[in-house]
């Protein structure tokens, strides 16, 4: 993937895919400077037949910085990233990605990762339909100081839903998810 200047046009990067024949760049988000030098960076998503990962890439150098892996092959981890720049109330960014296939009800789920070092945080999942086609940050819809996440899931029938989600949920207990785990 080449990065460049939308301004001038000027090419200012080359990210290279390291798997083989993977949907590379199917999924991108803005994740803010990580690396602390000053310029922005950003998750890419790739898909393969050993599985999905996000690479979260320095903005400056268009290395690698560190890698999230899905669960297995053919789960689709990685289809959708949403960044959100403060989930549990202690102004540290996390980066929620869904897979649409797989996890602790095969339903698909979203796994909320720390972008500080790539640790995965929470799992949300759901039985009956498929959950993470679309992620949107909600405000504080909830009330608890902190921010929700929408994420929408289509049912076995073909209904849509959004989803209301937040790190409370998980600390609080709450949520009509089997999967809503701490990792």
């Amino acid at each position: 993937m080449i990065v460049y200047d939308g301004k001038t046009g000027e090419r200012l990067l080359t990210v290279t895919d390291e798997h083989q024949n993977s949907q590379f760049g199917q999924a991108l988000a803005a994740v803010g400077d990580i690396d602390g030098d000053n310029t922005p960076d950003f998750a890419i998503a790739a898909q393969s037949k050993s599985g999905g990962s996000v690479a979260i890439i320095s903005g400056r150098t268009g290395n690698s910085l560190y890698e999230l892996q899905g669960e297995g092959p053919g789960d689709r981890f990685g289809a959708v990233l949403h960044k959100l720049p403060d989930w549990r109330g202690d102004h540290r960014p996390v980066l929620a990605v869904t897979s649409l296939r797989g996890g602790p009800t095969g339903g698909g789920y979203v796994r909320v990762f720390d972008l500080a070092h790539g640790a995965p945080l929470q799992t949300f999942a759901m039985t009956g339909g498929r959950l993470g086609y679309g992620m949107i940050n909600l405000g504080d819809r909830t009330g608890d100081g902190l921010l929700d996440l929408g994420v929408m899931s289509i049912a076995l029938d073909g209904a849509t839903t959004l989803w209301v989600m937040s790190y409370a949920d998980i600390t609080n207990g709450n949520g009509p998810w089997p999967g809503n785990t701490p990792r």
